[in-house]
């Protein structure tokens, strides 16, 4: 079993779990252009996805 976190570059290839979270597509695009996204893998299925966004204030 090999479980591993990877930077997601293509990141509107999982938008199907990101509409889960916030079904609201065109938000999701917004701020996916300003974003790294990182998931957690076992033997190469995605398990779950953390997408960070830097805040300026």
């Amino acid at each position: 079993m090999m479980i591993e976190i990877k930077q997601i570059l293509k990141k509107e290839k999982y938008m199907d779990l990101l509409l889960k979270a916030d079904p609201n597509e065109e938000l999701v695009k917004k701020y996916l252009k300003n974003s790294e996204m990182y998931g957690l893998f076992k033997n190469n299925e995605l398990l779950c996805e953390a997408v960070i966004i830097e805040n300026r204030r």
